[in-house]
């Protein structure tokens, strides 16, 4: 009996715990389902915004209250805003300024119950596209037009360059930038002829909301690829220039090939540099003859690949310096009289992995090149000084696989 006893003991015992677990697992949804609809909101307030609206309200008392949702059309989509019970606002953005947006507000509860609506009007305040619309400035440009601009609220935007077919008289699409930081003021658009046409551009936004459209009249400048047969070492070297290492010679840098040797200079902090104005420290720093006179307007380098990629002494931080003549008995201490082609250059990486680690991404950037365009374009330019600031191990010493420059040739 006594054995008995204890055997339901144990059982009333397992059928409390499982009443108990069964419990706690009810609580993550409804216990009982039902039909009947939660209260509406009330003391519902629009506030409008920068391309949307804040919508407050007061929630009802309802116990098994979830949500509350905010829908709207936003052109032939259905657009549904929400928000949980921890909250009393619910945000709208991706507006265009100008329209006037019918809104219906309801309280969802955990049965899926809707309250009856509460119908608000929202007319958000200007969008942010506009602002950058009316940014938005074209001019000529080497081998195409400029467009500079204004992203101070950080869109992601497409931008699209369209160009007058005067054929059948349409403005046909030509290409795309993308921009969504402010880290750059404009963008060039190119592989246009220099002759006079009529240039469109238009921004959309990740919301599809397209802005009015930028309309201009202008002849690209001529730009051409620079020569790189032309280029040639300078003779007699700049006395402070860096030492060559590893049998990696200067020549190397216009061979025309991004797999084989490159320019080394040597590895000896700082790279076999010396204290050069306008800088304050030593740096590394190599000179070159384009072998013509030209403006120019862009510069590109490849940078070592393979397991040297985004590492050891590829160039991160470095800047460009160009003159149209050396002036006699030059020391090369000085770029006084030089002109600053490349501001502040820097190679990024694009997935910012930590070195060694490198994505699709990094690696398809890597091999088609860095590109820089010109801050001074309008200075006619023969002799190159790189100036190597930073490598991707911290030090200063660099490698180089190949250089190639545009512009306008001038003789």
């Amino acid at each position: 009996m006594k054995k008995i006893h204890i055997f339901k003991t144990i059982l009333w015992a397992a059928a409390i715990c499982l009443v108990w677990a069964c419990g706690k697992d009810l609580e993550k949804g409804p216990i009982f389902k039902d039909s009947v609809a939660p209260s509406p909101v009330t003391e519902v307030v629009v506030t409008n915004t920068s391309g949307g609206a804040v919508i407050t309200y007061q929630m009802p008392k309802d116990l098994d209250l979830l949500r509350v949702e905010a829908s709207f059309m936003r052109g032939d989509q259905k657009i549904v805003k929400s928000s949980s019970i921890y909250s009393n606002k619910i945000l709208i953005d991706g507006l265009k300024s100008g329209q006037t947006l019918d809104i219906s507000v309801s309280a969802v509860d955990r049965s899926n119950n809707y309250s009856t609506p509460v119908k608000v009007t929202a007319s958000p305040l200007r969008a942010p596209i506009d602002d950058l619309f009316d940014s938005f400035g074209l001019k000529e440009d080497f081998g195409g037009v400029r467009l500079s601009y204004n992203n101070k609220d950080l869109l992601q935007v497409e931008i699209q360059i369209l160009k007058l077919n005067e054929t059948n008289g349409l403005y046909q699409y030509k290409s795309s930038a993308f921009i969504d930081t402010d880290k750059k003021n404009g963008f060039s658009f190119r592989g246009f002829e220099d002759v006079p046409g009529k240039f469109a551009v238009v921004a959309i936004d990740r919301w599809n909301n397209i802005s009015d459209t930028a309309f201009a009249v202008l002849t690209p400048i001529k730009e051409v690829k620079l020569d790189i047969n032309k280029f040639k070492k300078i003779s007699p070297a700049i006395p402070n220039d860096s030492p060559v290492a590893f049998g990696w010679v200067i020549e190397n840098m216009w061979n025309n090939n991004n797999g084989g040797s490159g320019y080394h200079s040597a590895q000896d902090e700082p790279g076999g540099g010396s204290l050069m104005e306008p800088y304050n420290e030593p740096y590394p720093v190599i000179s070159f003859d384009l072998g013509v006179t030209a403006y120019i307007s862009r510069f590109k380098f490849w940078q070592r690949t393979g397991t040297w990629m985004y590492t050891h002494g590829n160039p991160r931080l470095f800047e460009v310096w160009g003159i149209d003549k050396i002036p006699a008995g030059y020391d090369g201490k000085s770029l006084t009289g030089w002109t600053r082609l490349v501001v502040d250059g820097e190679v990024i990486k694009p997935s910012g992995a930590p070195l060694g680690q490198n994505s699709a991404e990094d690696v398809a950037s890597a091999t088609s090149g860095e590109e820089f365009e010109c801050a001074d374009p309008g200075k006619p330019i023969r002799y190159i000084r790189f100036v190597n600031q930073k490598n991707w191990s911290g030090a200063k010493f660099m490698h180089i696989m190949e250089v190639n420059f545009w512009g306008n040739i001038i003789q």
